[in-house]
């Protein structure tokens, strides 16, 4: 199956970025919408032109006693034929912006959010986010394993689904109080105000209908953004005891060069960001990561299955305002107001209900197609230092430490490192401190271009392995010695010969 969607989307690739197939369906919703709304005030003007222009007759006010179903459906059909054309064209120019859109290159992706947990999770193998998370999810956390694998983004997802919930359960219980009292009130006339009083109640299911098939979806959405098996946060690491004349942070910089070699020829740096250890400050760490590059394909189902619903829901809702019928022969208002008037106020209700439903769902779609993903290599490198007189120094082949089994908090670094101008004061003294290099392929997520970026995934694969492997070695291989410059061979330079011809005879 995986095989088969791959070469569905290699074929056609804007089948990967739903934001191209939402704005497909907002244009053809849009266009068929304005269309039929044309058609239908064509179809007015063309009906009531011979009346034009209108004069009213003597008897008007008889007429419009027995022509309130008239009445009533040509305002809903005339108002919702303009809304129509007006609604229909803004969601077509509205379909076409978000093509555009769509085919936009993401020129910078946006940082890290909390780049110190980015940082312990992959020192730690585990993911941290769910720690910065409403004490309520991090209590649930503790007793079910797959909400700590939940991404921020999708934590707000699910805070705005819970919502939508208490909303549909409170519109559920306002219309069966509604519906109640309505049936009640014959019964209410008959007690307080002695008159007798025959009033048709429609049923409410199309009404329930709706809110259950909102509420059916939010499940489905709901579905798809919690992960129901634990994700292994994979990576590789090297832990070694270095000494020598330089410091951590000489150190740091040497490897964030070498990093560079993993961006592609043409992409940007990626800036790497220092840390400092919150209850050890002598802990040293930076943390690098490659130009992220976007990946596509089938990350949001749920928002697929919205956008079949969307196009039936909106076209299907104004279609039956614009050909509004119900069979209802002429009749006096005071029958119309008890026996047809709430039948039809709940087809429009209905056929609002279809819209806003719709509107929900393209609401929804827009949110989970515009979560993006990227894959991009990350790198995290920490030392503990300590600077130590040369006669002190212990052999370089002791072995290196334990790495710490918990979890250690990060701070960036804000201003310039104190032990590292302590070094530049003296920069013959001899440093020993154990590096530990901890990288792999790491997928984020972020809601558009601006929002903030957040880790969901680690992996080890073996291009970053081998890569890696040589580019941790390149801070050991740097040697650098003052030498001193030859003199040019020119004929002012006769200083010197003349004190190599001296320096030879002594």
């Amino acid at each position: 199956m995986r095989n088969l969607m791959r070469n569905l989307f290699r074929k056609m690739p804007f089948l990967g970025d739903g934001r191209v197939l939402l704005g497909i369906v907002l244009v053809i919703a849009g266009l068929f919408i304005a269309r039929e709304g044309i058609l239908k005030l064509r179809e007015l003007f063309q009906q009531f032109a011979p009346f034009f222009p209108l004069s009213l007759p003597e008897n008007v006010s008889q007429r419009a006693i027995h022509s309130f179903p008239s009445i009533f459906k040509f305002f809903v059909v005339i108002v919702s034929s303009v809304c129509a054309v007006l609604i229909g064209a803004l969601w077509a120019v509205t379909g076409v912006e978000d093509l555009f859109q769509a085919r936009r290159r993401i020129r910078r992706p946006p940082d890290f959010e909390k780049p110190e947990l980015v940082a312990e999770s992959i020192r730690s193998g585990r993911t941290l986010y769910w720690l910065s998370t409403p004490w309520l999810v991090r209590i649930l956390s503790r007793f079910w394993e797959p909400a700590r694998y939940i991404s921020p983004i999708s934590y707000q997802f699910v805070k705005e689904i819970l919502r939508s919930f208490l909303k549909i359960v409170l519109l559920a219980v306002l219309v069966a109080v509604i519906f109640s009292f309505l049936r009640g009130t014959p019964a209410l006339f008959q007690k307080y105000f002695h008159t007798s009083l025959q009033m048709f109640v429609p049923s409410a299911g199309p009404l329930f209908f709706l809110l259950g098939l909102v509420a059916f979806i939010n499940c489905l959405i709901l579905v798809n953004l919690v992960p129901f098996k634990k994700l292994e946060f994979m990576r590789s690491c090297e832990v070694a005891p270095v000494s020598g004349r330089g410091d951590p942070q000489a150190f740091f910089a040497l490897l964030e060069e070498g990093c560079k070699l993993l961006n592609a020829k043409g992409q940007a740096d990626r800036s790497p960001v220092r840390l400092v250890g919150e209850i050890q400050p002598h802990m040293k760490g930076t943390l690098i990561e490659n130009f992220p590059e976007n990946v596509r394909g089938l990350m949001t189902p749920a928002g697929y299955v919205c956008l079949p619903l969307i196009l039936l829901l909106l076209t299907m809702g104004f279609t039956r305002l614009i050909h509004f019928q119900r069979l209802t022969g002429p009749v006096t208002y005071m029958e119309f107001l008890t026996a047809h008037s709430l039948d039809y106020l709940m087809e429009v209700a209905f056929a609002l209900g279809l819209v806003l439903s719709g509107l929900y769902f393209a609401e929804w779609a827009r949110k989970l197609f515009n979560v993006r993903r990227y894959r991009s290599a990350i790198i995290f490198c920490h030392t503990e230092g300590q600077t130590v007189r040369e006669t002190r120094v212990a052999s370089t082949n002791a072995k290196p430490r334990r790495r710490s089994s918990g979890i250690m908090k990060w701070n960036v670094a804000q201003a310039a490192d104190d032990q590292f101008a302590a070094w530049a004061k003296d920069p013959r003294s001899t440093k020993r401190f154990h590096v530990e290099v901890c990288w792999a392929e790491a997928i984020s997520e972020s809601v558009g271009t601006s929002g903030p970026r957040y880790l969901v995934e680690a992996r080890k694969t073996e291009s970053i392995d081998s890569a890696l492997s040589r580019i941790v070695e390149l801070p050991f291989h740097v040697d650098f010695q003052i030498e001193a410059i030859a003199c040019a061979p020119t004929p002012t330079s006769g200083a010197c010969a003349d004190n190599a011809d001296s320096k030879s005879r002594e």
